[in-house]
C-alpha cells in the first residue's frame, strides 16, 4: 500500500484484531520494524508498529502485560523484587498479581526492551526525525 495513505494503514490495524497466531504477529512486528526503518519519517508505520506491539501483549503477555498495553492505566516502573537492577518491572501498583505467568512476564519485558533498543538504534542513527521520538 502507499506508505502515506492513512486509510490503508487504518484498514491494516484493523486486520489485527482478526490475528490470532502469535508467530503472525511477531512476523508482522517483523515487518513492520523493517518497514519503518526504511521510512522514518512516517508517523502511520511508528503508529501501526504501536498497535502490534499492544496486541502482542494484551494477548501473549499475561496480565501484566494486559496492564502495560492499555493506555487507561497508570504505569509505573518499579525496580524488580530480588532487588538487581538487571530488569525493570512495568506494572499497575493497584491491579498487580503475584500469580501472573512470570513466562508471559518475562517475555513481555523482553519485547518492550527490543522495542526500546531498536528506537535507540533509530534514533541515534536518524537524528532530528521527529517521528522516531514520538513513537
Amino acid at each position: 500500500h502507499n506508505k502515506n495513505n492513512y486509510y490503508a494503514w487504518t484498514h491494516r490495524e484493523w486486520l489485527l484484531s482478526f490475528i490470532t497466531s502469535k508467530e503472525a504477529l511477531l512476523q508482522e512486528l517483523q515487518w513492520i520494524r523493517r518497514w519503518n526503518s526504511m521510512n522514518v519519517s512516517q508517523y502511520s508505520g511508528f503508529h501501526f508498529r504501536i498497535q502490534v506491539v499492544k496486541k502482542l501483549l494484551q494477548d501473549y503477555g499475561g496480565r501484566r502485560g494486559k496492564i502495560a498495553a492499555s493506555a487507561a492505566t497508570e504505569l509505573v516502573v518499579v525496580a524488580p523484587k530480588d532487588g538487581s537492577n538487571s530488569m525493570l518491572s512495568i506494572t499497575n501498583t493497584n491491579e498487580i498479581d503475584e500469580d501472573d505467568d512470570d513466562d508471559s512476564y518475562e517475555w513481555s519485558i523482553k519485547l518492550l526492551k527490543q522495542e526500546m533498543e531498536i528506537s535507540k538504534e533509530l534514533i541515534s542513527f536518524y537524528r532530528g526525525f521527529e517521528s522516531l521520538w514520538t513513537f
